[in-house]
Formats: structure tokens, C-alpha cells, sequence
């Protein structure tokens, strides 16, 4: 390997943060419908061709800012594994996941707004956020599973299908507590309604 290569690579490494990292300051500043080729390489400071030589296209670059912006779920599944300990019920694993999740999402707008954007569009850059987040999800439902393995009730269980359920579910009415107070009777913009659904759904799991 030539002296001379070793400095190309940090100097492409630090051209792709600084088109990943402008583009995630545009969608946090003017939102995900400024997003183009053209404003992430202006706001890079950098020719448009570089997003094509490191990313390969758009979408390439999409999929590292989805990466980049490390996916709800890890940060609320962190949070939930960190209080499981083997033997943990299944019912306050699940107790758990909602609350924490419910509290990741309520307290990232960021991630609200990729939410309700992915709801209403399908495109590259919904697309790329979506892989990233079923890779995650795919991820730490294997970790959960791992962690409930030897209970014979988690054995019978869809895992995969019981977390899709309560993400989606969790991921509704969080969205929906911005502008309702009440869903169903439940105050779900409470800490209190929320503690109400999750021992609502813990109580269908205990055995």
C-alpha cells in the first residue's frame, strides 16, 4: 500500500460524514422534503460527484444517515435489557418494552416526524429509514428471544409477531397523544394511561 493511500481514505471518510452529517442538519432544520442532492452537497461544501463515488446514488447516502442515526429502537431496547434479568416474566418484559419505548418516542421529535413521514410517503429516503429500522427490530427481537428462551410460555409464542403489535401500537398512540388526550377511554397522554395499557397487555401474558 502506497504512503499516499492512507491519506485518501481518511479524506473520503471525512467527506462522507460531512455529506451524511449535512444531510441529517437539513432534515432536523427544514425537514425531510428539503432533502436533494444538491442542498446535502451545498450544505457539505462539496461536489455533488461525491455522492455518487462514495455512496453509489442518493439512496446509498440515505441509508447511511438512517444508519447514522441510530434507530429507536436500540436506544429504547438498551434501555428496556438493562433491568431484564434471566428469569425475567414474560409479562414484565413486555411491561417494560412498551414503557420504554412509549418514553423513547415521546421525548424524540426528530423521531416523530420520520414516523409520521414515513406514514404518508414511500420514497428513497422512507425507504432507507425503513430497512434500517426492521434490521434493528429483526436484531433485538433475536436478543429478547434469547433472554426469554428458557420459559416455556416464550417457546410458544411468536415473538416476532407480538413485538410488531406492540412497536406499531406503541408507535400510534404516541403519535396520536400529540393531539388527542384520550383514546378508548385511556388518558394516553398521561404517564398514568400508559402504565394502564402496559399492565393491560402484561395481564394478557402472565400464566
Amino acid at each position: 500500500m502506497s504512503e499516499a493511500e492512507p491519506g485518501k481514505q481518511r479524506d473520503r471518510k471525512r467527506t462522507e460524514k460531512r455529506l451524511v452529517d449535512a444531510a441529517i442538519d437539513i432534515i432536523r432544520t427544514e425537514g425531510f422534503s428539503a432533502l436533494g442532492i444538491n442542498a446535502i452537497a451545498d450544505r457539505a461544501g462539496v461536489s455533488k460527484v461525491l455522492i455518487y463515488r462514495y455512496f453509489g446514488n442518493l439512496s446509498g447516502l440515505y441509508r447511511a444517515v438512517a444508519d447514522e442515526l441510530d434507530p429507536l429502537q436500540s436506544r429504547a431496547a438498551a434501555q428496556a435489557l438493562e433491568g431484564i434479568k434471566p428469569g425475567t416474566p414474560l409479562a414484565e418484559v413486555v411491561r417494560r418494552v412498551i414503557l420504554d419505548l412509549h418514553v423513547a418516542v415521546k421525548e424524540d421529535d426528530l423521531t416523530k416526524q420520520l414516523l409520521i413521514w414515513e406514514l404518508s410517503y414511500h420514497n428513497a429516503i422512507t425507504e432507507a429509514f425503513s430497512e434500517s429500522r426492521e434490521k434493528t427490530g429483526l436484531e433485538l427481537t433475536a436478543q429478547y428471544r434469547q433472554i426469554l428462551e428458557p420459559q416455556e410460555q416464550a417457546r410458544e409464542l411468536d415473538m416476532h409477531a407480538l413485538f410488531a403489535v406492540i412497536t406499531g401500537a406503541v408507535f400510534y398512540l404516541t403519535l396520536r397523544s400529540d393531539s388527542v388526550t384520550e383514546f378508548n377511554g385511556v388518558d394516553i397522554g398521561s404517564d398514568a394511561g400508559w402504565q394502564r395499557l402496559a399492565d393491560a397487555v402484561a395481564g394478557l401474558l402472565k400464566s
